[in-house]
């Protein structure tokens, strides 16, 4: 049907919308902004069709409007467009009729309308989405306007009221518990007054109630008065048990300080209240014995029972709980009514018990003692499977703790008997930080104060001679090491030997252990005995050097003689002197040899090129010279050239065979072989004999030890001849050694053809 009115607005819309969008530019952003302007031609198309239709719908008769955009700049665009319209018709004179009026009035509302009930019933739903519970109340007679479904759905379980039912009345009219309501209602009253509130408490519930976090805001009005109070209310219940079990278990964790094994059952009652028990009782158990109960409790009124109950016997042994219990088996009790042995105890009844846990503690597989916890009608709680778990970590914890306290017990009875075995030994013990600071020392050395050595380093309390890099390297490289030291205490040069261990901690090396030992009067022991020794060889060497001038003297007279016109009786007596002479000479050289020995550490020796064979040949015509009674046979063969000392060479052919014809058997003839290969020359010397001992064997080339002679009578003289002989061979790189057999005794020399070791200088 014809309109004037629609044929004006459907020939002005393109400028009525742009007019709408230059007014609300410069106040609203892009986005919404569009979006409206996208959606008014479809408006302005309904409208006109209502106009020409001459329809007149109440507003709840039409369709809600579904939105995409924000509500706001929405009714703003239809407010600013209904005036511009009004302002068209009045510009163009056009007349307008109350219908026309109320027809495009009514429009407008109805849209408006829709829009603000789609966006009001999408907040609900986003609302009722959210698992916190949201409220808001009035803010003068704090009766509820609002709850989501979480509330809703919360207050079942307290309630059979329908959700409706909750609208506009006030909390302590819904909820049963009335200190939970009159708790809301204080804080309701405080938010009233302007303040923000954040807290957290227990939401009624039939299992004993949950905890929540709530937060409360006053909503102020346009005249700035508190208009309503919105709540949000988070259930951290789950955070809250974990908190409490971290924080009991960070309690009973901290006993481990205490070290004795009734404290620590005793705190551990105490420490279950209130998280995990409004009444805690401990049975200490001996030998399957229940000896005494500890008791503890959260209401102070109730000191009276609690003290009653502690001198009454007790009757756990005779429970079913109780014997599951001293066999190591937890039981869990919800409700107290389940268990018909526990209803009629006097603990049951006096307390209220409504839920109990009873759980064992065990030590090195003994049962020590049995907790049972409870919750009375105080609380209301119940105790449920991990409940059960928490009290078994703390048991598996309070275990922990009572064995530890009981080895530490034979921790600190060993370490009074080591400390009492250090308190009477010589023996100093420390420890240092990585820094090479004590941190610990006992049974200090001489002449410090243990307190004093705390903190400095060795050095710093000793001296700083003691400061080296073995302490360092024993850091760096983990190896043990030791050293010697001595200082100046009281007056007095003090020795002490120390050994540096690693020590180690989870990081590494984190410092050294070490331990001194006093060894002054080793030391001393020691240093006199090398001046002695140094006495007796100085001595030694000065007698020799002073009897080589009076022995040289009477070879040289003698052998004057010799050369002169004399009787046959006294040539032989002349050759008697001359022999016994010349064992002297010998043995003054070996006591010089002995001498160098002892101050040079090995022979000087001279090399040259020389046979072994000439120098044996001439060696044994000399023996057999000296000894005419006795048999020495020589055999040779092979390369005997090399490089040695001739000398040398000579009194290690000597010293051998000689050995052989004092030692052996006097009938028996001393065989000496001499033989050469391709690297080395081997030396033999053998007689018939007594059998060489493996004893002695091992310590016959010492100095001053001696053999028996072949007819078992002993012989004096130096002992110095086979460690000659020893010392020769070394001198010259090659070795040394004896074996026996079947009454035949062979001393044998390995002599490479080039000296090995360096020889000393002559």
């Amino acid at each position: 049907m014809s309109s004037p009115l629609a044929d004006a607005l459907d020939e002005a819309t393109p400028r009525l919308i742009a007019g709408v969008e230059a007014t609300m530019s410069p106040s609203t952003l892009a986005l919404p902004l569009r979006r409206t302007i996208e959606r008014l031609p479809g408006l302005m198309r309904d409208l006109i069709g209502y106009l020409r239709a001459d329809r007149l719908d109440e507003p709840g008769a039409r369709a809600s409007l579904p939105i995409r955009f924000d509500v706001v700049p929405l009714v703003t665009a239809l407010r600013v467009l209904r005036e511009s319209i009004f302002a068209l018709f009045d510009a163009q004179q056009l007349s307008i009729t109350p219908r026309d009026v109320r027809i495009i009035s009514g429009w407008f509302a109805a849209v408006a309308e829709s829009a603000l009930l789609a966006e009001n019933g999408r907040f609900a739903e986003m609302l009722d989405a959210l698992p916190d519970h949201m409220l808001l109340y009035d803010g003068d007679g704090y009766a509820v306007n609002y709850v989501n479904r979480a509330v809703y759905e919360g207050a079942v379980n307290m309630t059979t009221m329908s959700r409706e039912a909750f609208l506009g009345r006030r909390i302590v009219e819904i909820v049963d518990d009335k200190n939970f309501g009159l708790y809301v209602e204080d804080c309701l009253r405080r938010v009233a007054g302007g303040e923000s509130i954040t807290d957290e408490f227990i939401y009624p519930a039939p299992n004993g109630g949950r905890w929540h976090e709530q937060h409360m805001r006053p909503v102020y009005g346009l005249d700035g008065r508190v208009d309503s109070i919105a709540i949000t209310s988070r259930d951290i219940h789950d955070r809250k048990k974990a908190e409490g079990r971290l924080q009991l278990l960070s309690k009973l964790s901290a006993l481990a300080e205490s070290m004795e094994d009734e404290t620590i059952v005793d705190a551990m009652a105490h420490l279950s209240i209130p998280e995990l028990a409004d009444w805690c009782l401990i049975n200490v158990v001996d030998s399957g014995q229940f000896q005494r109960m500890t008791i503890a409790h959260r209401d102070p009124s109730k000191a009276t029972i609690a003290h009653e109950l502690l001198h009454r016997p007790s009757q756990l042994h005779h429970l079913h709980v109780g014997a599951a219990a001293l066999a190591g088996t937890p039981t869990l009790i919800a409700e107290i009514d389940h268990a018909p042995d526990l209803v009629d105890t006097e603990i049951v009844r006096r307390l209220e018990v409504r839920s109990a846990l009873v759980v064992p503690i065990a030590v090195m597989g003994d049962v020590v003692a049995i907790a049972t916890f409870m919750m009375t009608s105080e609380s209301g709680r119940r105790y449920g499977a991990d409940d059960l778990e928490l009290a078994q970590e703390m048991a598996r914890r309070a275990e922990q703790i009572i064995e530890n306290a009981k080895l530490h017990q034979q921790l600190k009875q060993s370490e009074a008997r080591f400390r009492f075995a250090l308190d009477h030994a010589s023996i100093s013990v420390f420890e240092t930080d990585a820094d090479l600071r004590f941190r610990w020392s006992h049974n200090s050395m001489p002449g410090l104060d243990g307190n004093q050595v705390i903190g400095p380093t060795l050095g710093d309390v000793v001296s700083r001679e003691v400061e080296d890099q073995v302490p360092r390297r024993v850091i760096e490289t983990g190896e043990s090491a030791h050293r010697a030291f001595s200082v100046i205490v009281d007056g007095k040069r003090r020795h002490f030997m120390v050994r540096y261990e690693p020590l180690r901690g989870a990081d590494g090396i984190v410092g050294l252990s070490g331990a001194a030992i006093d060894v002054t009067e080793l030391k001393e022991a020691e240093e006199q005995l090398a001046q002695e020794l140094a006495f007796r060889e100085r001595m030694m060497g000065i007698l020799g050097h002073d009897l080589r001038n009076p022995v040289s003297a009477i070879l040289g007279i003698t052998s004057l003689m010799l050369g002169g016109n004399i009787s046959d009786k006294a040539r032989t007596q002349l050759g008697f002197i001359e022999q016994a002479t010349r064992r002297m000479n010998e043995m003054i050289g070996t006591l010089f040899d002995f001498t160098r020995l002892r101050f040079h550490g090995s022979l000087p020796i001279s090399l040259a090129r020389i046979g072994l064979d000439e120098l044996a040949r001439e060696v044994v015509a000399e023996l057999r010279a000296a000894h005419r009674g006795r048999e020495i046979e020589l055999a040779i063969s092979g390369n005997l050239r090399g490089e040695w000392d001739p000398g040398r060479m000579a009194q290690l052919f000597t010293n051998l065979t000689a050995n052989a014809l004092t030692h052996g058997d006097k009938s028996s003839p001393v065989w000496i072989s001499v033989a050469g290969d391709e690297g080395d020359v081997v030396l033999s010397v053998s007689n018939r004999g007594a059998s060489i001992s493996t004893s002695l064997a091992e310590r016959l080339f010492e100095p001053f030890k001696q053999g028996g002679d072949g007819d078992g009578s002993s012989r004096r003289g130096l002992g110095l001849g086979l460690f000659i002989v020893r010392e020769i061979v070394r001198a010259h790189g090659g070795k040394v050694g004896v074996h026996s057999d079947d009454g035949l005794v062979t001393f044998t020399a390995t002599l490479p053809r080039g000296v090995v070791a360096s020889p000393s200088a002559s």
